[in-house]
């Protein structure tokens, strides 16, 4: 039998059980769960929240606001066409944008709020969320810098760090 984490209440929960017996959490939502956690590990939160609120889903401006390669910003695409963010590339048709700026946050805190009892994750990624947000200032990437601040804040509302350098960047517009 193998087991698997419960993400609601981090204990080992069968793969054949259809909701955590501790806690009741639906063992179907193990995997989009898995995936956006993955999500936040990527580069493609931080493509998610510029196509959002600049509602430009083009791989081609995403390779040139990033720097990064046409690979990459494929890769990107396809976890934001999984999450169901963005609809999937036809090549004949432009992709568009299914969720509002609001909608983003208000998913993503939902799969935030999954780990906040586990403090070395959330650890993690606060200082990752600080981290993306000082290198997004300094290429003048207001939108990227912005939506970590946010995320780093939404898991750690006390943060010294994050509380300043939010301030500052509200300061700026």
């Amino acid at each position: 039998m193998a087991l698997i984490k419960c993400p609601e209440c981090m204990n080992m929960v069968s793969t054949h059980a259809t909701v955590c017996p501790n806690c009741g959490f639906p063992m179907s939502l193990v995997d989009s769960y898995n995936d956006y956690l993955g999500f936040f590990d990527s580069m493609a939160a931080d493509v998610a929240f510029y196509v959002v609120i600049k509602r430009d889903p083009s791989i081609n401006s995403i390779q040139k606001r990033f720097d990064i390669g046409f690979n990459k910003a494929q890769q990107c695409f396809e976890k934001l066409e999984k999450l169901k963010i963005v609809t999937a590339g036809s090549g004949q048709t432009s992709r568009k944008v299914l969720l509002s700026e609001e909608e983003l946050y208000n998913t993503i805190f939902k799969h935030l709020d999954s780990i906040k009892n586990d403090t070395s994750l959330v650890n993690k990624y606060v200082d990752n969320f600080i981290k993306n947000a000082k290198r997004y200032l300094e290429d003048g990437n207001i939108i990227c810098t912005k939506s970590n601040l946010k995320m780093a804040l939404y898991l750690d509302t006390k943060n010294q760090e994050a509380l300043y350098a939010f301030d500052k960047i509200q300061n700026l517009h």
